[in-house]
């Protein structure tokens, strides 16, 4: 990009003299400023989805528990309903999918991070790729033996590169090749100048090219749109791309794109490389069933309240419900003696959740809390350090979430 400005100079007779101006390249910044303006279109529709996704997970709430609830309760039903019953499951958890792809756009999706070895993950995708794309698309895997270790949720990272994988192999109908390469990287100063999203530092660079059909500046910009897709009804829900920098943000990672029309795309995913000690691998929990505590469930969905009720008492907790913070702090006055833990909603009429917690650990400093939502953001994370709460439920949850959360707080 050039910006130019010339004035020509004339002497007092106004006979043309000289001609002054100048020249300059503001390749640099327009660069930047379309990186910027990207980011700015993103998070502000991720606020909008995000919004979205927690009014539909109170409503899956209820939906998902029911259908863990109603074959434990109809043991002798027919087979229609029981396959009335699967179709509930399956449809709910479905439902749940979806919600977790606007949600891992809008700000990231939670997951276990561990150390994870790319290689591995990059191995089993071309081992897929080999035995389920069309044999006219040829695979080159460039996978090195000393790839670095990152900090990451392996299945969030396989949806990631199986994503951007499937979308090379649909931008080639007639067959081409796909090239899968991952390296260690240092990002200099001059890179990251660049790269907003960048840092100085060791990353994991995984590159997905294809030789396909391309995709074309006017559209550049929106392909990480959530709902934004070219291809034909039925086809795409247009949440690929936008689950795909939802998780790579997750992972303090960032994107770039290299396309031209008629000549193929690259993708390059860059992952911060990390020590080997620095996040502990995480073991798989069990729960334990309830010891007859007392559980104080609130929440203003009545449906919510009563799902809830019924998990805690098929499992030997007992639950007294409340609908909102006023009648949440009477009833646990009048029972603090025998109440062992609260389920609070982050979202609760006539009191927020500060002043909530605050005149329910004035009347016992040292009672446990979860506290409950649908959408889990930076700001609610602070929140919860603030108020010295431990336990977050994110919704919608099952039978499991709910007690492995009661456990971690009761043991």
């Amino acid at each position: 990009y050039l910006v130019d400005h010339f004035k020509l100079m004339r002497n007092g007779s106004n006979t043309p003299t000289e001609v002054f101006g100048y020249c300059m390249d503001i390749t640099e910044k327009k660069i930047l400023e379309a990186q910027y303006f990207r980011n700015e279109r993103l998070d502000s529709l991720g606020l909008l989805a995000g919004g979205i996704a927690h009014d539909l997970n109170n409503v899956l709430t209820p939906i998902v528990g029911i259908s863990q609830l109603l074959p434990l309760r109809l043991p002798d039903a027919n087979n229609q309903t029981k396959r009335l019953l699967k179709i509930l499951q399956e449809s709910s958890q479905r439902g749940i999918d979806l919600v977790k792809q606007i949600l891992t756009f809008s700000h990231g999706a939670e997951g276990s991070l561990v150390n994870v070895k790319i290689s591995r993950i990059l191995f089993e995708i071309g081992k897929i790729i080999s035995q389920t794309f069309p044999s006219n698309i040829k695979l080159e895997a460039l996978i090195p033996a000393d790839l670095g270790t990152v900090c990451a949720d392996a299945t969030m990272l396989h949806q990631v590169f199986m994503n951007l994988c499937a979308n090379a192999r649909d931008a080639m109908p007639g067959g081409g090749n796909l090239r899968l390469e991952a390296s260690n990287v240092y990002l200099n100063e001059e890179f990251v100048r660049l790269n907003v999203e960048a840092s100085v530092g060791k990353y994991l660079c995984v590159a997905v090219a294809d030789t396909g059909t391309g995709i074309s500046a006017a559209i550049k910009d929106r392909i990480f749109d959530p709902f934004f897709t070219t291809k034909e009804i039925g086809k795409g829900t247009g949440l690929g791309l936008s689950t795909v920098i939802g998780i790579v943000r997750k992972h303090n990672g960032f994107l770039t794109l290299d396309s031209c029309l008629g000549i193929g795309t690259k993708f390059c995913v860059y992952i911060p490389i990390i020590e080997e000690d620095e996040q502990a691998i995480k073991s798989e929990e069990t729960f334990q069933i309830g010891q007859n505590q007392f559980v104080l469930v609130v929440d203003e969905d009545p449906a919510i309240r009563e799902v809830t009720k019924v998990y805690l008492d098929s499992h030997n907790y007992q639950a007294i419900c409340a609908q909102n913070g006023i009648e949440a702090i009477s009833l646990f006055a009048q029972n603090k003696d025998k109440i062992s833990a609260i389920i609070l909603d982050r979202n609760l009429p006539l009191l927020d959740l500060k002043t909530i917690v605050s005149i329910l650990k004035g009347i016992h400093s040292t009672i446990k809390i979860i506290v409950m939502s649908g959408l889990d953001t930076p700001e609610l994370t602070s929140l919860l350090k603030d108020l010295e709460i431990k336990e977050f439920l994110a919704k919608p949850f099952n039978s499991r979430d709910l007690f492995m959360a009661l456990d971690r707080l009761l043991l």
